[in-house]
């Protein structure tokens, strides 16, 4: 229900790691560019793993998805946190420098 009730007031939605079971909400999230953020190193710590995030699946799809970092005195050994998550995600869905810029 939170993805519904995103999908009508939000402009962005954080933490969007069950959003891959829900195909109707990517595409309409997708249509109207509505903005997510996804850290898959928290979503690892809590319960998706990163066999199965859904980073790789909405960028391909081209939906309007910026990678961000929760918790990061939790989480994170570096001392730069979005970097770290910007290095996990290269690696995971093999991801070319100019896929990075974007």
């Amino acid at each position: 229900r939170g993805m519904i009730s995103g999908y009508m007031l939000a402009d962005v939605v954080t933490n969007v790691a069950s959003m891959s079971k829900y195909s109707v909400l990517q595409y309409l999230y997708g249509h109207h560019r509505i903005g997510m953020t996804i850290s898959p190193l928290f979503n690892n710590l809590h319960g998706c793993p990163y066999s199965k995030t859904p980073l790789s699946q909405m960028f391909h799809r081209s939906m309007n998805v910026a990678l961000a970092t929760e918790e990061p005195l939790h989480i994170h050994h570096d001392v730069n946190p979005l970097m770290e998550e910007h290095g996990t995600a290269q690696k995971l869905c093999n991801l070319e420098p100019v896929d990075m810029t974007e």
